[in-house]
């Protein structure tokens, strides 16, 4: 499962606040903004980051470190999602 960010101008689908942006978690980009057009996910960063919490996600690097010699690539560019 991946997150992605969509663009957004509705709301939260989690405290309702109008938003620019939302966060789905999803297995593809398209699967997400169907999920979101079906007002079925979106939630807004600060929503995200509770339900994450909450819920006990990991968040887990399927790439190399920053650090590493073989990739030198933005780690927060390339994570993926672990429940």
């Amino acid at each position: 499962m991946k997150m992605f960010r969509l663009e957004s101008e509705g709301k939260c689908g989690g405290c309702n606040w109008a938003v620019s942006f939302v966060y789905v978690l999803a297995e593809t980009e398209q699967q997400a903004k169907e999920l979101y057009e079906k007002g079925e996910a979106g939630l807004c960063g600060d929503c995200m980051c509770d339900m994450l919490s909450e819920a006990s996600y990991e968040v887990v690097s399927s790439y190399p470190t920053p650090n590493s010699k073989e990739d030198k690539r933005d780690l927060y560019s390339h994570t993926r999602m672990v429940y």
